[in-house]
């Protein structure tokens, strides 16, 4: 893909575009931070719809990247510059004090920390194990490389920095320590969910599923902002009865490289956020609450124009 973005707050949506480092909450704040920077360098609208756009292309798997764009689209088409700074400074706000409210929900609930499996690299996990070692809550811990991108090597330093017994282990191994039931629970971060499904990293949704036969605990630690309108993340297709363990959640959105994957949200227990502990009919019914996207930006991020 070839970026028709030039100027320095448009290069900088260019390159968070193709961050393949961050999460998706540390992604989309510095993505409202750039695009409040380019309205006050700019009267005219056309070169924020064109950074939105591209910043759509490059991030399709991260819901807060499309929330915030869905935002933004409307006063970005009519111009209505007073408007889509607001919406920018509001995201500021609210994507600053998640990370505070979900660790506050996380200390009045929090989890029996004895032996955790955690897979990739998460930064809503890492502000929640920090907060749980100051209150002096720590245990073991059984870490993924993550694999291709490697982003478990990462996590596995921010356990052992907040006092847990860490072990680092190749993703295959993982799993079959799964399959011996040493741990107590699984910890997933997530970059999107729609009330049926979700998309984290490679390997995500096949580690829950396999934990969730093994009757351990899946929890998903995340935060509102990533939560999109039911069934615009996946489609379940089916080989078997609708609701058995045969159905496959297929991403609508096109993810346009390997890093990341789907999982079934019925594999799923419960998922923590900012606004504490919730199950998935509480997930859905927040799916079911918001709007979809625009057509010309549902083209984007499915990368398939026509297709609806």
């Amino acid at each position: 893909m070839t970026s028709r973005i030039s100027g320095t707050w448009q290069e900088s949506i260019a390159s968070l575009a193709r961050n393949r480092t961050h999460g998706a909450t540390e992604i989309t704040l510095r993505a409202a931070e750039t695009l409040l920077r380019g309205s006050e360098k700019t009267d005219k609208s056309t070169p924020l719809r064109e950074s939105i756009r591209y910043l759509i292309r490059g991030q399709r798997c991260m819901a807060p990247v499309w929330r915030l764009a869905c935002d933004l689209w409307n006063p970005a088409e009519t111009n209505d510059i007073m408007r889509f700074r607001k919406i920018c400074r509001r995201w500021i706000v609210d994507l600053k004090s998640a990370k505070e409210k979900f660790s506050n929900e996380l200390l009045a609930d929090p989890p029996r920390a004895e032996t955790w499996y955690v897979l990739s690299r998460s930064s809503i996990i890492s502000q929640g194990v920090s907060a749980l070692a100051e209150r002096g809550i720590t245990g073991r811990v059984l870490v993924g490389e993550s694999r291709p991108g490697g982003e478990g090597i990462r996590t596995a330093e921010v356990f052992a920095k907040a006092g847990w017994k860490t072990e680092l282990l190749p993703d295959s191994v993982l799993f079959d320590r799964v399959l011996k039931r040493e741990g107590n629970m699984l910890v997933l971060g997530c970059d999107a969910l729609d009330g049926r499904g979700f998309i984290n990293k490679s390997g995500s949704g096949a580690i829950a599923y396999m934990s969730k036969q093994q009757g351990i605990v899946v929890e998903l630690w995340t935060t509102t902002h990533k939560i999109l309108p039911r069934g615009l993340l996946t489609v379940i297709e089916s080989d078997g009865p609708q609701g058995s363990d045969l159905e496959q959640p297929i991403p609508l959105v096109n993810t346009n490289q390997p890093l990341f994957g789907t999982g079934r949200l019925k594999d799923i227990d419960s998922v923590r956020s900012e606004k504490g502990r919730l199950n998935i009919r509480e997930v859905s019914s927040l799916a079911s609450g918001l709007s979809e996207p625009p057509l010309e930006l549902l083209q984007e991020i499915t990368g398939n124009r026509g297709r609806y």
